[in-house]
């Protein structure tokens, strides 16, 4: 039996906030930015998002470190996060689940499929990929950043490090994982062979923040909608490609009715083929991460205001019609 990693992390999240974490250790909770925990500092510089909730994450401004509750614990005791969850669980009251990792693994992804779904040789190769994804990706740290999240000046958001490779989960609308996505230091981008990628996407945030009452995002990529949550706070999903965007729009409409969802998209050809309620950068070429770059928060808040929605977009038809986007993946 191994420790049940996924389902103990899930139970404590599910039975404890971020800030009940913070206050576990002495440290005042805000909604502004407080004195980091991590560094030493006298002016505050340590931003919570979504501390109310067990998905809540944080991030340094100062010492340019984040993630969710148990790398905090990892980062402020100095061990690995194994350890830290069982100091988690131990201190919470919590119980430590065990099981037989493969077994578990085989069932959960064969729960996926519909009970009268055929399984088709593609979709046997797409399992047997989803069980090696879910072993890889829980073996992999959060704690550091990697080259492209430096150079993009992004955080962890339920992401992993692997060497110099950031490592983003392709998730299905309920949560199940099917592959992973490599991003490398200058920005290639390459998924598992084999591994389904089309209608999948990646939430960061928390999802009790997703409903009529709350703004919500979604982006063709990591390092733009990791801007896009950093800068105002609301739960952000990406497709991963431009293509997917249209399916993961439908998808998220159809589990969340009555969400404000709307696009942050990029200013370019593919960014605009699709006539989704959108936000553009003003210059052309331009993502919202290039927007975080260049002006921080307050640049994408501005850009990201009611005032500047786009509904419809002319160019979408041009696009179908010449370039024939939809469909490929």
């Amino acid at each position: 039996m191994k420790l049940d990693f996924k389902g103990t992390l899930s139970v404590v999240k599910s039975k404890v906030t971020f800030n009940q974490v913070l206050e576990s250790y002495g440290f005042k909770t805000g909604p502004g930015l407080i004195v980091c925990p991590l560094h030493s500092e006298s002016t505050g510089s340590f931003k919570i998002y979504d501390g109310d909730t067990g998905e809540g994450n944080f991030w340094c401004f100062g010492c340019q470190k984040g993630g969710d509750m148990l790398t905090f614990v990892e980062l402020y005791e100095g061990i690995g996060k194994g350890q830290a969850l069982n100091r988690l669980a131990t201190k919470f009251n919590i119980d430590v689940k065990t099981r037989e990792y493969s077994n578990h693994i085989v069932n959960s992804l064969d729960a996926i499929l519909k009970p009268k779904e055929p399984k088709t040789p593609e979709v046997c190769l797409e399992l047997k990929v989803a069980l090696e994804c879910s072993r890889e990706f829980s073996n992999l740290s959060e704690q550091a950043l990697t080259p492209y999240m430096v150079n993009k000046s992004v955080n962890h958001f339920g992401t992993r490090s692997k060497g110099n490779l950031l490592v983003v989960p392709v998730m299905d609308i309920e949560d199940n994982l099917w592959n992973l996505q490599y991003i490398y230091p200058d920005g290639r981008k390459l998924f598992k062979k084999d591994g389904r990628r089309k209608g999948c996407l990646f939430r960061i945030g928390a999802e009790d923040n997703i409903g009529p009452d709350f703004r919500v995002f979604l982006a063709e990529g990591y390092s733009t909608g990791a801007s896009v949550y950093m800068a105002t706070g609301c739960t952000t999903f990406i497709s991963f490609t431009s293509c997917n965007l249209g399916l993961v729009y439908n998808a998220l409409k159809e589990k969340y009715p009555g969400v404000c969802l709307s696009l942050a998209g990029d200013n370019d050809v593919s960014g605009r083929m699709h006539s989704l309620p959108a936000f553009y950068p003003k210059k052309e070429g331009q993502d919202w991460n290039d927007v975080w770059v260049e002006g921080g928060a307050q640049a994408v808040l501005n850009g990201l205001n009611p005032d500047n929605l786009v509904v419809g977009n002319p160019l979408n038809e041009r696009v179908n019609q010449n370039l024939n986007y939809h469909g490929r993946l």
